[in-house]
């Protein structure tokens, strides 16, 4: 009830409302509701003394506590973005008093970024439970969060990384082919000097025919 009351033989008016009129009082049957929180309510008296008309007003804001909201149009249950694109992420809770919001992700516990500009990751993808508390009870809403991205990058990165693996691989051949060879031409070069000496010692030189055929053919 919302009651507007003065001196008696004032007149009275409840502004805001179609209020009820009565003897220096003004009264408003309410059914309070969740829109009706921070309404104004004024009050208008008026009294003739000598001959004169008083003036006095009175306004009153009329609170109303409900318990917390999460609705689809300020908390959507589908959430669908592109990999790479800056966003917002925003889920918002209603209620007097105002509630605390919390999303966390099924399984892993991870917290949803509300309210945060940041680029959207793959891993964001995932379902979500928020929930909304405060002192006059709870709500809560699961939320679906989908992440585009093109397979075809993925692609791309699978074959660029194969073709880095064949070119270490054919590089390290290489390496370990001309490594070898140039071995195998140092002791022949090594084995050619010592008989070369041997000779001029007048030593014949040791016979070691398969040994020199085989270091030939790899040099």
């Amino acid at each position: 009830m919302v009651s507007c009351e003065a001196h008696p033989g004032s007149n009275v008016t409840l502004s805001g409302a179609q209020a009820q009129p009565l003897p220096h009082k003004a009264q408003l049957l309410l059914n309070a509701r969740a829109g009706d929180n921070g309404r104004i309510f004024s009050c208008l008296a008026s009294l003739e003394v000598a001959g004169q008309l008083l003036y006095k007003d009175q306004a009153q804001e009329l609170t109303v506590l409900y318990g917390p909201r999460l609705d689809e149009s300020d908390c959507p249950g589908n959430w669908t973005f592109l990999e790479g694109s800056e966003q917002t992420l925003r889920c918002q809770a209603w209620g007097n008093p105002f509630p605390k919001l919390r999303c966390h992700r099924k399984g892993d516990n991870t917290s949803l970024p509300i309210g945060h500009l940041r680029p959207v990751r793959r891993e964001l993808a995932g379902t979500y439970m928020c929930r909304a508390v405060s002192s006059r009870g709870e709500a809560s809403r699961e939320v679906l969060v989908t992440v585009l991205y093109n397979e075809k990058n993925m692609v791309i990165v699978i074959v660029l990384l194969a073709l880095a693996a064949i070119v270490i691989l054919v590089a390290f051949t290489a390496y370990f082919y001309n490594r070898q060879r140039k071995i195998s031409k140092y002791r022949l070069q090594k084995a050619a000097e010592k008989a070369s000496k041997l000779k001029a010692l007048g030593v014949p030189a040791p016979d070691c025919p398969d040994l020199a055929s085989s270091q030939l053919q790899q040099a």
